[in-house]
């Protein structure tokens, strides 16, 4: 029989169960020998990771414990849930080896794993000994992520849960939500060993609230209601200022920049002829422009991905594609990715606007010509950096990611008309060299991600997370 609802087997009526989660790194000395102070707060469940000692499994039983035990098995997609590899020489030999245990109450099949169209019930039930009778759970950042129990992980939003866990990285923010779920009368919380130190550490009325509820009185914690704004690292603030200040300086070693923005926003076909007529000849603004959208693409990616993935589905994204951590396993990476993929995008975009173009005779008309609408980017950055750091909600940075790639676009193919415009013959074939090469090579890489199978699976799995 497998567990689809009640996770728990001694529940209390109307009161939450309390559990520890201790990560595989916990030896088994050290969970016996913390015994004594896991039943002083309260602590009905114990979860251990595979291997388990049936020693192990035997003392702690005898004390009273209910135990899970949860496999090593993390940041799976549906096609690695469907390898027989997978299920017959990992997934199968786990729950042989728990199922038939008295000890054990629930088995954790996997972690932060996305499902898919996997009907669970049929792999697991043919995985199972036809006499074995447990219950089986995984954790997930979503309470609904599979048809199987979850615990919940996600601590932006715990509502409608009935098994919560607290993973290791502890915010003081944390304490309030745990209040909230033991008023609520949720029926599980799972806190990882870890997270329940330093929530000790950081208020003593919060293990005196856990004594006391352990003892059969109400929990008697008030969490401070102050509201917190997300803490993000300081660096996405500095490349921002130091951006806006490379503006100031551009202005001051180019007199002509001032001028040439409000002239290309409002008077733009007396922009493009003193480009194309090589009246105006320096490419250095444009270079300036192009190292600091390079930046701003850095910054944007950084925004949206840090608003869009947690940091469980990053991990599962560096837990597949390990070698895009270029600067560890962190968003940082992400940003450093960004600006180098920008920069060489950038270059490319350049030389199909130059090579094919007969009007042109210099680079720096096609790097003036492509550079400027950059412009826009400059706010749209800042808008999204600043709705970071005061809080924003996905769609909106969602909204200013896709209005940024709009203008990247923008730029290339206003770029390429305005050219074509000065050529007096060949102007379609220009167009197709240009635009239709562009377009083409677009629509070729969105089909290859469509249908690429293990990326495109990896990406939703760090958004499903």
């Amino acid at each position: 029989m497998l567990g689809m609802s009640n996770l728990v087997y001694a529940q209390p009526t109307d009161r939450t169960v309390l559990g520890v989660s201790f990560g595989p790194e916990a030896s088994d000395q050290f969970i016996l020998n913390n015994q004594a102070q896991l039943k002083r707060l309260g602590i009905q469940v114990i979860e251990i990771h595979d291997p388990v000692s049936p020693s192990l499994l035997d003392s702690l039983a005898s004390a009273g414990f209910q135990l899970f035990v949860r496999s090593n098995l993390n940041y799976l997609t549906p096609t690695e849930l469907r390898s027989e590899s997978i299920q017959n020489e990992i997934l199968k030999p786990f729950l042989d080896r728990y199922s038939g245990n008295p000890s054990v109450q629930a088995l954790g099949i996997f972690n932060f794993s996305r499902v898919g169209k996997i009907n669970l019930t049929t792999t697991i039930t043919e995985l199972l000994n036809d006499s074995s009778q447990i219950n089986i759970y995984q954790h997930h950042t979503m309470p609904n992520a599979a048809i199987i129990s979850t615990l919940s992980a996600n601590k932006n939003s715990f509502s409608d849960a009935d098994y919560v866990y607290f993973d290791q990285t502890f915010i003081i923010k944390d304490l309030s939500h745990f209040s909230e779920l033991v008023d609520d009368e949720t029926a599980l919380i799972l806190m990882n060993w870890n997270w329940l130190q330093k929530a000790r550490e950081e208020s003593q009325l919060f293990e005196k609230a856990l004594i006391a509820y352990a003892q059969g009185d109400s929990f008697l914690y008030t969490a401070d209601q102050a509201q917190e704004y997300r803490r993000i690292p300081d660096w996405p603030i500095i490349f921002l200022i130091l951006l806006w200040f490379s503006v100031g300086i551009h202005m001051l070693i180019v007199p002509t920049y001032r001028p040439l923005i409000f002239r290309y926003f409002t008077y733009h076909r007396f922009f493009v002829d003193d480009v194309m007529r090589y009246r105006e000849r320096s490419a250095v603004s444009g270079i300036f422009l192009l190292i600091q959208n390079a930046f701003l693409s850095g910054l944007m990616i950084y925004a949206f991905s840090i608003t869009t993935i947690s940091e469980i589905g990053l991990k599962a994204f560096y837990h597949h594609l390990p070698y895009l951590g270029i600067f560890g396993q962190n968003y940082f990476s992400l940003f450093a990715l960004s600006v180098l993929l920008s920069t060489f995008l950038h270059f490319v975009g350049l030389l199909l606007i130059y090579l094919p173009s007969k009007s042109m005779n210099h680079f720096s008309q096609a790097v003036n010509l492509y550079t400027w609408l950059f412009h826009l980017n400059f706010l749209i950055v800042s808008f999204a950096v600043l709705k970071v750091i005061t809080g924003t909600s996905t769609a909106y940075i969602t909204m200013l990611f896709i209005s940024f790639l709009l203008v990247s676009i923008m730029s290339f193919i206003l770029a390429s008309l305005d050219s074509s415009k000065y050529l007096v013959r060949g102007r379609f074939s220009y167009l197709m060299l240009t635009l239709g090469s562009f377009f083409i090579t677009s629509t070729l890489l969105l089909v290859l991600f469509l249908y690429s199978g293990y990326f495109l699976e990896v990406i939703q799995l760090s958004f499903a997370l």
